[in-house]
C-alpha cells in the first residue's frame, strides 16, 4: 500500500534513510525538523513494515518569458534492502505522479546520485533537462586578489535574492523559495558555508563545502564579474589548494557541461528559448 507519512512512521523512515544513504543521525534529525512535511512524503507499506518512501518537495520551475510552473523535487528514493527489485520505487514514483496531476502541477524534476540511475529514471519517463559546467582551478592559477576584494556571511535572504537575479534569464529556472534556501545553506554550514564576495566591478555569492581534496562550490551566483575573480575573493577566505565550481552551462568557455538534473512533464512539454535551463542548490 502507498499512503503519506504519518508522525508514526518518522523513527523507521529515519533509519531507512541513515541505511540508504549513510547520512549521520543528526543531519537525518534535522531534516525531519526543519524541512520534511508529511503531505510531501510517500510511503509504501508491507503489513506494519514501511518498505519504501519517496519525497516530493514543492519547487518552482520560472521561464524567461514570465511563465510559472508549480512542480515537485524528487528527492530521497529508497527502498528496504530486503524489498529492493521488487518496483517499490517505481510503483513510488506513480503515485508521486498521480499525485501532482491531481494537484495541477507541471513537472517532477530530480539528481540522479549516480550515472546508473540517469538510465532508471529515463526508463520512467525522465529525461536530461539540466546540465553543468563543472571547473577545477588550483589555487596557484587563479588571478591575483582583485582591487576591493571583500568576503562576508551571506543570509538565506540576500543570498535567494542573488541567486534569482543572477539565473533568471536561464530558459527555465528552478526556483526555490527562501525556506528551502536557508535549510540548504544550514546543510552546507555543517562542512563549509555560505559566502558573500565582491570586489571592483564583482558581486555575487558561493555555496561551499570542504571536500578530500580542497573546496567542492556547490553553486556561484555573480550578479556581474568574471567567475575567477569570485574564486580569488574566496581563495583568499579558504586558503585551499584546488577548487571544483560547479556553475550554469555555458559559463566556462571551453567547458564540457556534464549531466546533472531530469526532468519528467506532467503538462504538454512547453518550448523553452533562451539560455540552458538550470537546477543546482538541489540536495544531490
Amino acid at each position: 500500500m502507498i499512503r503519506f507519512a504519518e508522525p508514526r512512521d518518522h523513527p523507521r523512515l529515519k533509519t531507512l534513510w541513515r541505511e540508504a544513504f549513510g547520512d549521520s543521525r543528526e543531519s537525518v534529525d534535522a531534516y525531519f525538523t526543519v524541512r520534511h512535511r508529511d503531505e510531501n512524503m510517500l510511503v509504501e507499506t508491507h503489513g506494519d513494515t514501511v518498505t519504501g518512501m519517496l519525497s516530493m518537495l514543492p519547487v518552482t520551475l520560472r521561464e524567461n518569458g514570465g511563465r510559472a510552473f508549480a512542480a515537485r523535487y524528487i528527492y530521497a528514493v529508497a527502498t528496504d534492502v530486503r524489498f529492493r527489485g521488487q518496483g517499490v520505487s517505481t510503483a513510488l514514483l506513480s503515485a508521486a505522479h498521480a499525485h501532482m496531476e491531481r494537484l495541477g502541477e507541471a513537472a517532477g524534476i530530480l539528481v540522479p546520485a549516480s550515472e546508473s540511475l540517469f538510465g532508471f529514471y529515463g526508463n520512467r519517463g525522465y529525461k536530461p533537462a539540466f546540465s553543468l559546467d563543472i571547473v577545477t582551478v588550483n589555487a596557484g592559477t587563479l588571478p591575483p586578489f582583485p582591487d576591493g576584494g571583500r568576503f562576508s556571511a551571506c543570509s538565506a535572504q540576500d543570498y535567494t535574492r542573488i541567486r534569482n537575479a543572477s539565473f533568471r534569464q536561464s530558459s527555465l529556472y528552478a526556483r526555490w523559495e527562501e525556506s528551502a534556501v536557508s535549510y540548504a545553506t544550514q546543510t552546507f554550514a555543517r562542512s563549509g558555508g555560505v559566502t558573500a564576495v565582491s570586489w571592483n566591478g564583482g558581486q555575487g555569492c558561493a555555496a561551499w563545502e570542504k571536500t578530500e581534496d580542497g573546496v567542492l562550490v556547490r553553486e556561484l551566483a555573480l550578479l556581474r564579474g568574471d567567475i575567477y575573480a569570485a574564486l580569488s575573493v574566496l581563495h583568499r577566505l579558504l586558503n585551499a589548494e584546488r577548487y571544483t565550481a560547479r556553475l550554469a552551462e555555458g559559463t566556462a568557455p571551453g567547458a564540457a557541461p556534464q549531466p546533472f538534473g531530469m526532468i519528467h512533464w506532467l503538462i504538454p512539454e512547453p518550448e523553452l528559448n533562451g539560455t540552458p535551463p538550470y537546477l543546482s542548490l538541489a540536495m544531490d
